[in-house]
């Protein structure tokens, strides 16, 4: 399940970075105040703005200060998406693994981190005092309503909410005690299933080949008879 797991998260992420990309293109196109009678720039325009919509009025920059230009709602939207591409990506794949007990451990973890995102980004949104206006701070704090009657402390003119805090910690206490309670129930001392190959080792035989012996042929040679010295000097007639 590897291979898979890698192959979807790659798609998610590849994905993530193309929206980035075209909101990245958007704040360069409004720092140089792009020609928006353009067929290119228009189309960016209209295809960042599904993306930018949800954040515009998150913070707001002064209209004299040299940073004018930015796309607020860009960066917002740059930062939120990413993160909750990242934690949708680990949920999604937490699907994908090879045995019950890890699948259960990976998404219990996935949605643990969904929910503390979540509530920093209360913690994050009471302390700048964003516009309450923006569609994605009234989502996040209508899901998180629920942290704010726990105590009724409040600091710093209202923008640290020590309940919000509060509930942020047990959640992530929780999340540290369910994670390791889960992982010692769900988990065996069962090694993994490893494949095992084995490779058939060649079998030595002995190979005797017989080589026929070239046969010599002996000739003798027989060396010629000397004669006697002593025959030299008897005539023929007494030989």
């Amino acid at each position: 399940m590897a291979p898979i797991r890698a192959k979807v998260r790659a798609v998610i992420l590849s994905i993530l970075g193309i929206i980035v990309a075209l909101l990245v293109l958007r704040l360069i196109l409004d720092l140089v105040a792009a020609n928006r009678g353009s067929f290119l720039v228009k189309l960016i325009y209209d295809a960042s703005d599904i993306f930018i919509n949800p954040y515009n009025n998150l913070f707001t920059i002064p209209k004299n200060s040299v940073l004018s230009r930015i796309n607020e709602g860009a960066i917002s939207a740059i930062i939120i998406i990413s993160l909750f591409v990242f934690i949708f990506t680990e949920i999604i794949t937490g699907f994908l693994y090879d045995t019950v007990e890890e699948i259960i451990l990976n998404i219990v973890d996935a949605v643990f981190k969904l929910i503390e995102f979540i509530i920093f980004l209360r913690v994050i949104f009471d302390f700048f005092k964003f516009e309450k206006d923006s569609l994605i701070v009234s989502r996040i704090l209508n899901l998180t309503s629920w942290t704010s009657n726990v105590i009724n402390v409040k600091l710093l003119d209202g923008r640290v909410d020590l309940s919000v805090i509060l509930v942020l910690v047990i959640v992530v206490i929780l999340d540290l005690a369910i994670g390791t309670i889960a992982s010692s129930l769900l988990r065996t001392d069962t090694p993994p299933y490893t494949e095992t190959k084995v490779f058939a080792q060649p079998v030595k035989q002995n190979i005797y080949v017989t080589v026929p012996q070239p046969q010599v042929q002996h000739t003798f040679v027989q060396p010629p008879q000397k004669k006697s010295v002593v025959t030299k000097f008897i005539p023929s007639r007494f030989r």
